[in-house]
């Protein structure tokens, strides 16, 4: 997966985690340079994705909610991806 930045300038990822509804949390690191994306990839099994569906949700270091995607289980394919909208205010 890829998280985007649509920013000019570039975002340190320091706090930020991915948070699956059944509360498993992925810590992110690093930082997505303005104008671009940085892919993440899942090393550690901390937050596993259902073959059936499920929501994630992108959390800043304050704890606010920056972005979240909902999928079911036919869009889940190996190699595929569901994108992140912009969380409303």
């Amino acid at each position: 997966m890829f998280i985007a930045n649509s920013n000019e300038n570039a975002l340190d990822l320091d706090g930020w985690k991915l948070r699956d509804r059944a509360r498993n949390e992925f810590r992110l690191a690093g930082k997505v340079v303005g104008k671009g994306r940085l892919t993440v990839t899942m090393t550690e099994p901390t937050m596993p994705l259902s073959n059936d569906g499920g929501e994630v949700l992108l959390i800043d270091g304050e704890g606010v909610v920056r972005s979240q995607v909902a999928y079911g289980g036919f869009e889940v394919r190996a190699g595929g991806w569901v994108e992140f909208e912009q969380a409303e205010p």
